[in-house]
């Protein structure tokens, strides 16, 4: 994935969502080169980060 990063790409904010008591916040990464797009999770609990996912 850095390759790509390194290329350029830009972050939409999609929204969020509550799950299992945690914040979860949704990204949607679409690179310059033109392959697929990613989406970025973020889920935080009492301001600690529970996890954070690249699909």
């Amino acid at each position: 994935m850095a390759p790509r990063i390194k290329k350029g790409y830009s972050a939409v904010f999609l929204g969020n969502l509550k799950q299992q008591g945690y914040q979860v916040y949704l990204w949607k990464l679409t690179f310059f080169d033109g392959g697929d797009d990613v989406l970025a999770r973020l889920s935080l609990k009492d301001g600690k980060i529970g996890g954070f996912w690249l699909n």
